[in-house]
């Protein structure tokens, strides 16, 4: 299976800064072509965006693999998703 091109757009916009949390990930590329590409189900993959703490080592591994993002880069969008949450909406 060839990989979706919207992950390599989505890769530049995480270079140029234009994603900041997690959930920004999911702009360009559809929740359901990312779920089917890492095995879970759109619904739990939906929990996750809302809820990162709740994906797994192994989820954030198929997506660092997926957007050729490094783990370590996918950790910090999801840390600043739940300072973001914690901040309430807009405090990035």
């Amino acid at each position: 299976m060839q990989r979706d091109h919207r992950y390599d757009a989505t890769t530049v916009m995480w270079q140029y800064g234009k994603i900041k949390i997690f959930s920004d990930l999911f702009k360009w590329m559809p929740k359901t072509a990312v779920a089917l590409d890492m095995n879970v189900g759109p619904r739990r993959l939906s929990k996750c965006i809302e809820d990162p703490t709740l994906l797994t080592s192994e989820d954030i591994g198929k997506l660092s693999d997926l957007y050729m993002i490094g783990r370590a880069a996918i950790k910090d969008l999801i840390r600043a998703q739940l300072k973001a949450q914690k901040n309430g909406p807009g405090k990035v």
